[in-house]
C-alpha cells in the first residue's frame, strides 16, 4: 500500500533508477525527508531493462554479480545497512539458442568473446570493440 504524499519534503528525486534510489536511501539515512518520483510502473530505471522501438533490453542481469561483497551494488548496500539481501554469485547467466547457434554467457564474458572470435575470425576487431564497450 502506497503512503500518501506529504505537503513537503526536504528532497525530491526525479527517477528511481539505481542513482535515484541510492541517493534517496543515503539522504533518508542522513535524516532528510525524501520523495522519489518515477514515471514507470516499476523502479530500477535502466537496471530493470528498457525498450527501444521493437526491442527489449534486459540489463538487470549485468548487476547480479555486483551484489556480492566486492561489487558496486554490494558496497552501496553495506553503506545503507546490514539487512540487505545477498545474491549468490551467478555462473551461468544467459543462454542464447537459435537454429544455428548455442551461446552461453557466463560470469566470464571473455569465454563468449573467444568463442565468437573463433567462429567469426573476420569480425575479430568488431567483437573486441563490442566487448570493450559492453564492459565500459
Amino acid at each position: 500500500m502506497r503512503k500518501p504524499f506529504k505537503s513537503g519534503y526536504d528532497v525530491v528525486i526525479i527517477g528511481s533508477g539505481v542513482g535515484g534510489l541510492t541517493a534517496g536511501a543515503l539522504l533518508s539515512k542522513a535524516g532528510l525527508s525524501v520523495c522519489i518520483l518515477e514515471k514507470e510502473p516499476h523502479v530500477g530505471g535502466y537496471l530493470a531493462g528498457f525498450r527501444r522501438k521493437d526491442f527489449r533490453f534486459d540489463t538487470a542481469i549485468h548487476w547480479l554479480n555486483q551484489c556480492g561483497p566486492q561489487g558496486v551494488a554490494g558496497k552501496i548496500f553495506a553503506i545503507l545497512g546490514k539487512d540487505h539481501p545477498v545474491a549468490p554469485p551467478q555462473k551461468r547467466i544467459r543462454r542464447y539458442i537459435g537454429n544455428d547457434h548455442d551461446y552461453l554467457l557466463t560470469h566470464n564474458p571473455e569465454e563468449l568473446k573467444a568463442t565468437w572470435i573463433k567462429e567469426f575470425p573476420h569480425e575479430k576487431e568488431g567483437i573486441k570493440r563490442f566487448f570493450k564497450a559492453a564492459k565500459k
